[in-house]
């Protein structure tokens, strides 16, 4: 975008992209936390929803990131002083909330250790 090679007419191609990358690194690294929050837990229902809560997380933050430059650039201020800040609070809360939200839906199973249908 600083180079000029960048249009916000490919706001939809960069969110194509970005989605598709989001969704490889969010399984991928879901899977990959939820396995060890398993090995050093040993609690099934909370390795399912830190991975989980990852995953959406990537995922989001991946979206965002792609996509918020050019909505900075629209307002006619700078993506590069801005994308960070907004993007690290955007992730930030919606990490937290993911992660709060699926501890609340699956709170009975966590408190029974974990096993599912408890």
């Amino acid at each position: 975008m600083a180079l000029g090679e960048a249009r916000l007419r490919g706001v939809w191609k960069s969110l194509r992209e970005e989605l598709a990358i989001g969704l490889f690194n969010g399984l991928a690294l879901g899977a990959l936390f939820g396995v060890i929050a398993y090995i050093f837990q040993g609690n099934l229902t909370l390795s399912i929803v830190a991975g989980i809560a990852l995953a959406m997380n990537v995922l989001i933050a991946s979206i965002v990131g792609g996509t918020i430059p050019f909505v900075i650039k629209r307002m006619s201020k700078d993506p590069a002083m801005m994308t960070g800040p907004v993007l690290t609070t955007i992730t930030d809360i919606t990490g937290v909330s993911i992660y709060l939200r699926l501890s609340t839906i699956f709170l009975a199973s966590l408190l029974a250790g974990g096993v599912p249908g408890v």
